[in-house]
């Protein structure tokens, strides 16, 4: 699992568990979106020559999900890692 699947899971997880940190609330739609892109990803995959594109892409979403807020009005992932960082 050191393609396309770790990037995704792991953006599914840290994007699901901001939410809920965030809201106090927990909404099914962040998993199921995962799910999509999981299986996207893995038809993609599946063309010649794609599965490093399909990769990199998946790293790139990672890297904006942690970043770059997701919904209006709330925080990215990397700010409350950063003020529980800091004190």
């Amino acid at each position: 699992m050191a393609g396309y699947q770790a990037p995704i899971l792991i953006m599914t997880g840290l994007s699901f568990a901001n939410h809920w940190y965030q809201d106090n609330s927990i909404d099914l739609k962040i998993p199921l979106a995962g799910g999509v892109a999981y299986v996207l990803a893995a038809l993609f995959s599946e063309i010649p020559g794609a599965e490093p594109i399909v990769t990199g892409v998946a790293w790139v979403a990672l890297a904006a999900a942690v970043v770059v807020p997701m919904a209006k009005g709330q925080k990215s992932i990397l700010s409350p890692l950063l003020a529980v960082a800091n004190g």
